[in-house]
């Protein structure tokens, strides 16, 4: 990570504390239950590798916003329900920003040198 990254982004997902264990257990549940994700979509996210869930949950907690490359589903509705949960249309239903790199730098006031 560069340096000008780390001194504006506390990158840390906490995935010890009860908070965050019962929120991301709420996010799972949500996915397994909308009628925007097929059957066993939350499966991908149980994964122990995949830290989306945790993502959104820390976020709920500390009320961080998520700088992610992901976009949102444009097409998710539930007549066409899809397997593959992204963060930003998962983030959206807990009202979390998601925000990409350019909207990041917009926001620290960057500018082109």
């Amino acid at each position: 990570m560069s340096n000008w990254l780390k001194n504006y982004v506390n990158y840390k997902v906490d995935s010890g504390t009860l908070d965050i264990i019962k929120k991301y257990s709420e996010i799972i549940l949500y996915i397994h239950n909308s009628d925007l994700y097929k059957p066993g979509a939350e499966n991908e996210w149980k994964k122990a590798d995949i830290a989306d869930g945790f993502f959104i949950a820390t976020a709920c907690v500390h009320n961080y916003k998520i700088i992610t490359n992901e976009r949102f589903n444009v097409n998710l509705n539930s007549s066409s329900a899809t397997k593959h949960p992204k963060i930003p249309d998962v983030a959206k239903n807990y009202n979390i920003d998601c925000l990409n790199l350019f909207d990041v730098m917009r926001e620290l006031n960057f500018k082109k040198m």
